[in-house]
């Protein structure tokens, strides 16, 4: 069946009754994925989507390696492993208490952007200028979820890298986007 509009749903919901219904309800035959996906999402692991499954395409890679590659300050480990490229001093705050001393500790200072270890773009993603601006950031990113990166003022350049799966063996061509930081 060729993609058409009605036939391509950005996938909002994870209950896989939701799926279901925009399956049997509107006859969606493809799925782009657009939410968090993690391993055990609906559209891996539900047995009610099995009578479906011969007539359902997803658009997007293995949710497995989306959920390995949603940790940033895990890709960011592996490209500082490499050597080559320019990356920002980052840490994970355990929390708020003594944020202070913890950005000292790592060479860092206000302006610095906090943004949550998982995700994707840049949602819940911060330039935080004072302190008390970065406490209730990170309070609000909650316990172990803040990742705190030093400020580079400039054009933001954002790689996105598709690893490889079984019908790609390798790793796809990058793509980029461009904004402007305030």
């Amino acid at each position: 069946m060729p993609m058409t509009s009605k036939s391509l749903v950005k996938q909002r919901s994870t209950s896989k009754e939701s799926l279901v219904s925009a399956i049997e309800k509107y006859g969606v035959s493809h799925f782009s994925s657009y939410t968090i996906v993690f391993e055990e999402h609906p559209l891996q692991t539900s047995t009610t989507l099995s009578k479906y499954a011969n007539d359902l395409k997803v658009v997007g890679q293995a949710m497995k390696h989306v959920q390995i590659y949603n940790d940033k300050n895990y890709v960011n480990s592996i490209l500082r492993k490499f050597g080559s490229f320019t990356m920002p001093i980052s840490f994970v705050a355990p929390n708020s208490i003594d944020i202070e001393s913890q950005l000292r500790d790592h060479d860092l200072r206000v302006p610095v952007v906090a943004k949550p270890i998982g995700g994707r773009g840049s949602q819940g993603v911060k330039v935080c200028t004072t302190i008390s601006d970065l406490i209730s950031h990170i309070d609000s990113l909650g316990p172990n979820n803040a990742m705190l990166e030093e400020f580079l003022q400039g054009v933001e350049a954002t790689i996105t890298v598709m690893p490889p799966s079984r019908k790609i063996p390798e790793y796809w061509f990058p793509s980029s986007r461009y904004s402007l930081l305030p």
